[in-house]
C-alpha cells in the first residue's frame, strides 16, 4: 500500500499541497500499472486530414479575421508557466564538471556534439540580446566580462548568466528572458508576443488582449514586468488588456524513481511536478473566451521574420469563423427541426469532409430523426483549426488519424510519448509522418448560442502520460496530464491546415537564439 511510504510529515506536505491522500494514491497508481497507447491508424497527409489554403480564399479570411477583431472576439493564450532550466541544459552540465573536462573544452567540441554546442554559445555571447545585462551584473562585482572571454573563464560568466549571482536564467521562466537584439531595445520572449498581439487582435476601440498563465512564485515579477510593457506600448494608439492566471498547485504530480516509489529531495521532502501543458486546461476554460489563438511562449521570431506568423494568425481565425458560420448555421436548424432530407445530407457530407468525422457504422441505415441527432452531437463542440509544418526532423507531436480507447476515429495531435515505440507498426506510421505540430492554433470555445463550452467536458482524462525526467543526476517517472492540445482536445472537432514553417521559431536551448530568425 502507498501509505507504507508516507509519514506524517508527508502528509502533512500532500496537504499543503492542495491535494489528498487518495489523489496521490490514484498517481501511484497510475505509475505501477502503466499508461495506454494511443492506436495510430495513418498520418494525416495532404487531402487525408490536412488542408491547404489557396491564396484566392486569402482576402475573404482576412476580412472574417478583421470583423471578429473589431468585435472584441479575438485572445492569445501563452502558457508562460514554465522555467528555461531546459534552454540551459548543456551550460549547467558544462559548469558542474572538472577544470579538466572544462580547460579541454575546444580539443572535445571536435568530438562531441554537447561540447561543440557549448563552445558555439561562448564564442558567440556578444550575439546574443542578453549580454549587455550580464556585462552590467558582472560590473557591478567589478568584473569586465571581455576580460573574462580573453581569459577563458567561461565558469565565472557562466554562474552570473545562470544564477541568482547574476541574471539568475536558469529559474527563470522563459517569458523573461531577452530573446532578440533591437539595438538598445532589446526584447524578451514575453514582449515579443505583445507585439504579436498588437497586430493580432487589434480591436475597433485600439485594445487587445493576451493572457499568459504563470506559477504562483512567479506571479509578482509577472505583474511587475506586464505593467512596465504595458506602459511602453500603450504611448501608441493602443490598449493592452494584459491577463495573468496562475497554474493551480493542485495540477502538480507526485514525482517516483523507478520502482514506482515516491521521490525525496536532499532534504528528504517529497517532489512534486508541474503536471504538463495539460495542467492549464482549467485555465483556458477560465478566460471566458470567444476565439482563441494558442502558441507556445518560445515561438517568436525577429521583427524582420514576422511576416507570416502575422498572416497565418489571422488566415486560421478567418478560417474559423467561416467554419463556425456553416456549423452555426447548421446546428440552429437541427435544433429547431427545420430540416429536411436535402439538408441532412449536406451537413452529413459537411461533418464527413471538411470537419473529418467518420460517422457511424450504420449511419446510412438511420432514419433522419434520429441522423440529425447524431449530427447535432457531432457539430455541437469546440472547434480548433490547427497549424501543421511540413515535418523536417522535429522532434515532438504531429498529425495522425487515431484509432480511440472506444474504437473511434478521430484526427489528433499525438505526443511521442504516446506511442508504443515496441510495436514494429506503430513505429512504421510514427516514420511516415509528413507534417509536424508547431502549436499554433485557433480555437473556437463558444457555442451557437454564444455560451462557452466546459472545456473539460471534452477532454479524455485516459490520455495520461508517464514521461521520464532527471533531478540531480537521478532518473524519475513525471506523470502528465492530458496535453493541452492532446488529450484535453480529444473530442473536439479538429480540422489540420498546412502553414509554413516560418511560423516555427522555438527556442527549446540557448543555441536556437543564434539561428537567422532570431539575429538581426
Amino acid at each position: 500500500m502507498v501509505t507504507s511510504f508516507l509519514s506524517r510529515e508527508d502528509r502533512k506536505q500532500i496537504e499543503n499541497h492542495g491535494l489528498s491522500l487518495e489523489q496521490i494514491k490514484e498517481q501511484i497508481e497510475i505509475f505501477r500499472r502503466g499508461t495506454p497507447y494511443v492506436r495510430l491508424l495513418r498520418p494525416c497527409t495532404h487531402g487525408d486530414g490536412i488542408s491547404l489554403l489557396k491564396e484566392e480564399q486569402h482576402t475573404e479570411l482576412l476580412k472574417l479575421h478583421e470583423h471578429a477583431a473589431k468585435s472584441r472576439r479575438l485572445m492569445k493564450f501563452v502558457p508562460a508557466s514554465g522555467a528555461a532550466s531546459r534552454m540551459f541544459k548543456n551550460l549547467t552540465w558544462f559548469c558542474q564538471q572538472p577544470d579538466h573536462m572544462r580547460e579541454s573544452l575546444e580539443e572535445r567540441s571536435g568530438k562531441d556534439e554537447k561540447f561543440e554546442a557549448i563552445l558555439e554559445v561562448l564564442g558567440n555571447l556578444k550575439k546574443f540580446a542578453f549580454y549587455q545585462d550580464l556585462e552590467r551584473s558582472m560590473a557591478k562585482d567589478g568584473l569586465a566580462i571581455e576580460e573574462m572571454i580573453s581569459c577563458r573563464d567561461f565558469q565565472t560568466i557562466l554562474v552570473y548568466l545562470l544564477t541568482e549571482k547574476g541574471l539568475n536564467y536558469n529559474r527563470l521562466p522563459k517569458a523573461f528572458l531577452k530573446f532578440h537584439c533591437y539595438g538598445d531595445q532589446n526584447r524578451t520572449a514575453l514582449e515579443e508576443h505583445l507585439v504579436e498581439t498588437l497586430d493580432y487582435g487589434l480591436e475597433h476601440s485600439g485594445s487587445c488582449r493576451i493572457h499568459f498563465t504563470t506559477s504562483p512564485n512567479h506571479k509578482k515579477i509577472f505583474q511587475d514586468y506586464i505593467r512596465e510593457l504595458k506602459t511602453k506600448y500603450e504611448s501608441k494608439p493602443s490598449n493592452l488588456d494584459v491577463i495573468l492566471s496562475e497554474q493551480p498547485l493542485t495540477t502538480d504530480t507526485i514525482a517516483v524513481n523507478m520502482d514506482n516509489r515516491p521521490l525525496r529531495d536532499k532534504n528528504g521532502q517529497l517532489v512534486f511536478r508541474p503536471g504538463g501543458h495539460g495542467a492549464l486546461l482549467g485555465n483556458l476554460n477560465g478566460t471566458n473566451g470567444d476565439i482563441v489563438f494558442l502558441k507556445n511562449v518560445d515561438n517568436v521570431a525577429i521583427d524582420k521574420e514576422k511576416g507570416a506568423t502575422f498572416l497565418y494568425q489571422k488566415l486560421l481565425t478567418g478560417y474559423l469563423i467561416k467554419l463556425q458560420n456553416n456549423l452555426f448555421k447548421y446546428l440552429q436548424a437541427l435544433e429547431e427541426k427545420k430540416w429536411n432530407s436535402d439538408l441532412i445530407d449536406n451537413i452529413s457530407d459537411f461533418c464527413r469532409t471538411v470537419l473529418n468525422i467518420p460517422l457511424e457504422d450504420n449511419y446510412v441505415e438511420l432514419n433522419d430523426s434520429k441522423k440529425a441527432a447524431i449530427l447535432f452531437q457531432h457539430l455541437n463542440r469546440p472547434i480548433r483549426v490547427c497549424g501543421m509544418v511540413e515535418n523536417r526532423g522535429e522532434a515532438g507531436g504531429g498529425p495522425f488519424w487515431v484509432v480511440d480507447f472506444d474504437g473511434k476515429i478521430s484526427p489528433q495531435i499525438i505526443e511521442i510519448s504516446q506511442i508504443d515505440k515496441n510495436s514494429p507498426t506503430q513505429v512504421m506510421i510514427l516514420e511516415s509522418a509528413t507534417h509536424f505540430n508547431p502549436v499554433f492554433l485557433a480555437c473556437g470555445l463558444r457555442n451557437y448560442e454564444g455560451k462557452q463550452f466546459n472545456l473539460f467536458d471534452f477532454s479524455d482524462p485516459r490520455t495520461v502520460f508517464i514521461a521520464t525526467k532527471y533531478m540531480d543526476g537521478r532518473e524519475l517517472k513525471a506523470l502528465e496530464w492530458p496535453g493541452l492540445w492532446n488529450g484535453s482536445m480529444a473530442y473536439w472537432n479538429t480540422i489540420f491546415v498546412e502553414v509554413p514553417s516560418k511560423v516555427f521559431n522555438p527556442v527549446k536551448n540557448i543555441n536556437d537564439l543564434l539561428k537567422k530568425r532570431h539575429c538581426n
